[in-house]
């Protein structure tokens, strides 16, 4: 049986051009149809192909955009977090987060920074929550690490003194210098380190 008959067999008007339509609106065929039969290497389509159970699910297959715009809908499914919502009028599709992850709240970035860093040798780690801070500090390194070339040097570094009275210039190195910080000064100090 020939495309035409089949069309023919059903109980309605149909109106042509590029384009056939059937009154009852249950079915609306295209021009692929025709190279569907192409495709297929013959030139009759059943009926099957035709007519559907549903005037809707018949124009659904035959809008490709629509087929998978609504199939794409009914597999995305939103989980713990997040909603999912299909607009069919419009062609759209939104996902939203709904809780949690991202916040800038400056605590909860603190937090989580003091939780990921990790003290390595040398180094200490201090998050002060009532501070709003997060320290890291290296420490110093032990005099066992040192030669005694390099302790002899420190030492002599420490308590060189270039001239008197209360312009004397003192070289010192950071320690010497932490360690003076906190005495009155009336000398000038070079630190060299």
């Amino acid at each position: 049986m020939a495309l035409k008959d089949d069309v023919a067999a059903l109980p309605t008007t149909i109106t042509g051009g590029t384009t056939i339509g059937i009154n009852n609106n249950a079915v609306v065929i295209h021009r692929a149809l025709q190279d569907l039969a192409k495709l297929l290497g013959s030139s009759t389509i059943g009926a099957s192909l035709v007519t559907a159970a549903s005037a809707s699910a018949a124009r659904d297959v035959l809008d490709l955009a629509e087929y998978i715009q609504d199939t794409v809908a009914g597999l995305l499914k939103a989980g713990a977090g997040v909603t999912t919502t299909y607009d069919d009028a419009a062609n759209t599709f939104t996902i939203n987060a709904t809780t949690g992850g991202g916040s800038t709240d400056p605590e909860v970035v603190r937090d989580t920074i003091g939780g990921a860093l990790v003290a390595g040798s040398g180094v200490s780690i201090t998050v002060n929550d009532a501070g709003d801070t997060i320290t890291i500090a290296a420490a110093g390194v032990p005099a066992s690490a040192l030669t005694s070339a390099v302790q002899a040097s420190l030492a002599k570094a420490d308590s060189a003194v270039q001239g008197t009275g209360t312009n004397a210039t003192v070289v010192l190195t950071q320690a010497a210098y932490t360690a003076l910080a906190t005495k009155l000064s009336t000398t000038t100090y070079l630190i060299v380190g």
